[in-house]
Parts: structure tokens; sequence; C-alpha cells
């Protein structure tokens, strides 16, 4: 199989895609909200407008860098190992690696400095953990349709998502070019 082949396609690429979406976009509005009591005192709303077009246009880069990765490790590693289940191991793999992500992020907001010994205890757990939840979908249908289920139900957040992050770029680029 060529390394073209084992690209996937795009009835693959989009449930992962959105898994993505829904956990960068909703960690950045998470926080977003968090901050806009305090930005409602001393901030105009277009000053907030932008803060919020900004942040979609980074979540939207992020994302398909997340997906271009995923997509590197389908093309790069046997097709049986990842491309044959792209969908539910790339759910998985998101699910578990932004998480965890996730974790480490708001753990440097109570911990002085980056939390170093804190990466270096849960990096291996962590991916050991993803290598056997992938296991366990493979062993177990019931566990492959749940992952696959959840993927192909975050679809509904590209149709809210894109267009919010397209208009965004639009307000980025128009503000940096004038």
């Amino acid at each position: 199989m060529s390394m073209l082949a084992r690209v996937p396609r795009l009835r693959q690429i989009w449930p992962v895609y959105a898994v993505v979406v829904l956990m960068i976009y909703s960690w950045t509005l998470l926080w977003f909200f968090w901050k806009l009591s305090g930005w409602l005192i001393y901030l105009r709303l277009d000053e907030i407008l932008t803060i919020f077009a900004y942040s979609s246009a980074v979540n939207f880069i992020e994302s398909l860098i997340v997906l271009l990765g995923l997509v590197a490790v389908s093309v790069s590693l046997p097709s049986k190992w990842f491309y044959d289940h792209f969908v539910t191991r790339g759910t998985i793999l998101v699910l578990v690696g932004l998480g965890y992500l996730m974790y480490v992020a708001s753990r440097m907001q109570t911990i002085d400095g980056f939390p170093e010994s804190l990466i270096l205890r849960f990096t291996i757990p962590v991916i050991l953990l993803a290598v056997l939840v992938i296991l366990a979908a493979d062993r177990f249908a019931v566990l492959r349709s749940v992952f696959e289920g959840i993927a192909n139900r975050a679809t509904i957040f590209l149709y809210i998502f894109l267009p919010i992050s397209l208009v965004s770029l639009l307000v980025v680029i128009f503000r940096n070019l004038v």
C-alpha cells in the first residue's frame, strides 16, 4: 500500500476532526467565559469580540495541526495499526491526549512555573492508558462503537465552529492588513 493510499478518506477524517474541534474549542470557551465577567468591567464589546475572533482563529489552526498529526501517524504506520481503524483510534488518541494536555494546562494555573514533575510522572501512564483503551476497543466491539458514536455525534459541532472560525480568520486577517 503506497503512502498516499494510507491517507484516510474524508468520511474517516471528519468525525475525528469533530472530536478535536469539540475538545479544543470547548476548552477555549471555558476559559473565555471564565474571564468574561472581568473583561466586561474594563473592555468594550468590540475588544471582547476581537479577543474571541483571535481565539477562534488560533483554535482553527491548532485543530488542523492536531488533525494533520493524526493523518501523519496514519501514513507512517502500517495500515493495520492505524489506517484500518482511523476513527476509533484517532478518537481515543484525541480524547486521551488532549484531555491530558488540558489537565497539564490547568495545573499550570495553580503550580508555580512549569509542572515538570507532573509531566514526568504522568506522561508514560497516559500513553499506556491510550494503548490499553485502543487494545480494549479492538477486542470489544461495543467499546469501538462507543468511540465511533462519540466521533459521529461530535460532527454537529463542525457546523457551528467552522463558520465561526472562518469569520474569525477573516477578522484577524483584516485587522492585521488594515
